[in-house]
């Protein structure tokens, strides 16, 4: 047997097996919630896009004459559905509400004010600004 052998192949074996198990921990927390962050993601999507298919819903009504009978009512998409309110502020300005609603349960909200003659959005606000 050698004099010089201390054994430190096997604390050199012990400490890649550690490293290499960290790695493949870190991986896959990073995969998980990249996929976590994916279905967040794609919600939020959807949830701004049945915003703007309500306001354009609602503004086509609004341009058609039914927005003097109309006050409320619900638009439903193949994504999910759209609520809205319209109150007239004035003559010619309507603030609209909208909160949106997917098929998984997420929730998005906006207001804003529009102006028929010219057609323009004016304080467009959505989220935790809407209140």
């Amino acid at each position: 047997m050698n004099r010089n052998d201390r054994g430190f192949i096997l604390f050199l074996t012990a400490g890649m097996l550690v490293l290499l198990s960290a790695g493949i921990l870190q991986l896959a927390a990073s995969a998980a919630a990249e996929r976590e962050f994916n279905y967040y993601h794609r919600e939020m999507i959807i949830a701004d896009h049945l915003l703007m298919t309500g306001a354009w819903h609602v503004t086509g009504l609004l341009l058609s004459g039914e927005g003097d009978t109309l006050a409320s009512g619900k638009v439903k998409t193949g994504d999910g559905s759209v609520s809205y309110t319209i109150e007239r502020i004035s003559d010619t300005i309507h603030c609209i509400r909208l909160e949106g609603t997917t098929h998984k349960g997420s929730t998005r909200s906006a207001v804003f004010k529009w102006d028929p003659v010219t057609g323009a959005v004016e304080d467009w606000r959505e989220g935790s600004a809407v209140r």
